[in-house]
């Protein structure tokens, strides 16, 4: 039998989501994380970032390959939680980790809805993204 897939995640699956249920799947779930990226564009959608997979790799998103346990039932309630099909979509990817720079194939959640006119995340970074946010905020009172 062949070993699952790592997952690459970039967005709220990178810190806890606020559904109880998900964070306690991955919790249990995530075997080993490691900093990784992937050739993508990164958009911000308000709450939560939206990756569009790009084949010419001048773009980066960075994030972490999650190493899962119960892969495909953790996989299924993951599709799931990102609206697998109407929002979201699972598909193949190319992961290269920070560390090593070894290839890995993974899955990624990619944006299938039209994107044009959202903010491009220019660094392809969404934890650096709600930090400059957050620090924003607080300089500016809000």
């Amino acid at each position: 039998m062949t070993e699952p897939l790592p997952l690459f995640v970039y967005g709220s699956l990178l810190r806890r989501t606020g559904r109880r249920e998900i964070d306690a799947l991955l919790r249990r779930s995530v075997r080993a994380r490691r900093e990784a990226r992937i050739a993508a564009r990164l958009y911000d959608l308000g709450p939560y970032p939206a990756a569009v997979l790009e084949s010419d790799g001048r773009h980066q998103v960075r994030g972490q390959l999650l190493e899962l346990s119960h892969a495909r039932r953790t996989l299924a309630r993951l599709d799931r939680y990102e609206d697998q099909g109407r929002e979201f979509r699972r598909e193949r990817a190319l992961a290269v980790t920070t560390a090593s720079g070894q290839r890995h194939a993974c899955w990624v959640y990619t944006y299938v809805r039209p994107i044009a006119f959202r903010p491009r995340i220019a660094r392809g970074d969404y934890r650096a993204h709600c930090a400059r946010r957050a620090t924003t905020a607080r300089t500016h009172g809000h």
